[in-house]
């Protein structure tokens, strides 16, 4: 901001105006020296932060889907525990809640 204003500050005063140009050449080309040694590292450090970023969300995704097979997996056990028991002995499945919560609490 203050180099854009400089030129407009200075534009009535010759000597100034001349100063004013050289200290923009002068800034311009210390920040083009600037970038040329820093973006390289910016850049690395950027693709460092995009790789750990996409790997937490492969991490939270993987544990998802494992929360949801292993949510699947009790379900399918317990529903084949009550079609056993229901073969077995039909009788018997008056008391399969209580064994039931007993297994879940096993389980969990």
């Amino acid at each position: 901001m203050f180099l854009a204003a400089l030129q407009e500050k200075v534009s009535k005063e010759p000597l100034l105006k001349q100063l004013a140009q050289d200290v923009v050449v002068e800034v311009h080309a210390h920040l083009q020296e600037f970038m040329r040694q820093q973006l390289p590292k910016l850049y690395s450090h950027a693709y460092d932060i995009k790789r750990k970023r996409i790997f937490h969300q492969i991490e939270v995704e993987a544990n998802d889907q494992d929360q949801k097979r292993r949510r699947s997996s009790r379900n399918d056990w317990f529903n084949e525990i009550k079609t056993a028991q229901v073969q077995a002995n039909p009788r018997y499945v008056s008391h399969c809640p209580q064994i039931y919560l007993t297994l879940l609490k096993c389980i969990l």
